[in-house]
């Protein structure tokens, strides 16, 4: 990445650049190679796509900067047998139309996300049924205990039931079927974002939500994301000022910009589990994500070998993170996943997840925690 301005934003990935400089400190301009492709949440699992639906819808559950769940739209989670997890919601959460977010909500969002055309049904896999107990409880369960159920559930997007009643939305945008609903062109989420326009292949602007339930960190109260498709554009948008920050800047223009006084270059992190080791990297490990090595000076690096090429989503739930060794559980809010160790693990094991773990990209922060210079 290269950047115009010095973000504290722990959520750029891998080959951005950043030019220092003058920046406003509301708005953030930010480019890259790719358009979002829909702004239903369940339509596609495309990594430009979710970098943007995270600012503006909101999941049960989200990785905090060090790679922890944390609550969200749920406060707790407790186990209730191996197969059933209940979760309390957050109270006085607004969806952007001023509707309350319920129980009512998640029901229908998880089942959404895991009925046909959706094509998140990996964020909801081992989800059986999402039965209400009140306005504020659910009860998840599961078709056999799952011990990265939470992680899963972090693309797991919450929509407003009410809204996509009105807007015939029930049903995931058919995307593959080149199907437009209402929810295809417009949003309604309860995240740090509002999205008030999207001009396909020009521009997406989010402005700051500021009923959000949330305490923000940052200072940035508007983003605009244009696509830019030609390498060289994207460079000159950069250089000229046009633009704050480039995700996927140009190989052969690294050197040149990193020269620049008024640019800085920033890398994704790695997971601690998964430091690239001391010797070469085959490039099909190296998509996965199983290492990583800088190439040879001289040497470009293809963009689809770079792990974790995404700005700022959490990682895909289906490069699943192991819980641990199959011990590790998440201290602060119950101990269900360390008791759905064992069995469930040997069985994670067995069945090529535990290998999927280690494709796990470190999850990086909401634009909402960022911070431009004053």
């Amino acid at each position: 990445m290269i950047q115009r301005t010095t973000f504290k934003l722990g959520l750029l990935g891998a080959a951005v650049l950043v030019a220092m400089g003058t920046a406003h400190a509301a708005a953030m301009r930010w480019a890259g190679a790719n358009d979002i492709l829909t702004v239903d949440p369940h339509a596609q699992n495309h990594q430009t796509t979710h970098a943007f639906l995270q600012q503006v819808y909101e999941s049960l559950v989200r990785y905090d900067d060090k790679y922890q769940i944390e609550p969200a739209l749920a406060t707790k989670w407790t186990q209730v047998s191996p197969t059933q997890v209940r979760f309390e919601l957050r109270k006085g959460v607004k969806f952007h139309d001023g509707a309350p977010f319920t129980a009512d909500d998640v029901v229908f969002s998880l089942t959404r996300a895991g009925t046909a055309p959706s094509n998140m049904m990996s964020a909801v896999q081992s989800v059986k049924e999402v039965k209400k107990v009140d306005e504020h409880t659910v009860d998840v369960f599961l078709k056999g205990p799952n011990p990265i159920l939470l992680r899963e559930l972090t693309e797991a997007r919450i929509m407003n039931k009410a809204w996509a009643e009105k807007h015939n939305s029930v049903k995931s945008q058919d995307y593959a079927g080149k199907e437009e609903n209402y929810a295809s062109r417009n949003a309604n989420g309860t995240g740090p974002f509002v999205m008030v326009g999207w001009q396909p292949d020009v521009k997406v602007t989010l402005k700051k939500n500021p009923n959000w339930w949330d305490k923000p960190k940052g200072n940035i109260d508007e983003v605009v994301f244009t696509p830019i498709k030609s390498a060289a554009t994207r460079s000159a948008a950069l250089i000229s000022g046009q633009v704050d920050f480039v995700v996927d800047p140009p190989p052969q223009d690294l050197a040149r910009m990193k020269a620049n006084p008024r640019h800085q270059a920033h890398r994704r992190g790695r997971e601690p589990h998964h430091l690239p080791g001391p010797g070469p990297v085959p490039r099909r490990a190296a998509r996965r994500g199983h290492g990583r090595q800088e190439p040879a000076q001289g040497q470009a690096r293809a963009p689809g070998a770079v792990p974790g090429h995404r700005l700022c989503g959490p990682a895909q739930p289906h490069h699943a993170q192991p819980v641990g060794a199959c011990g590790h559980h998440d201290r602060s809010h119950g101990a269900w996943l360390d008791q759905a160790t064992g069995r469930a693990c040997r069985q994670v094991r067995r069945g090529g997840r535990q290998e999927a773990a280690g494709r796990r990209r470190l999850p990086e922060r909401l634009l909402a925690q960022a911070r431009l210079p004053e």
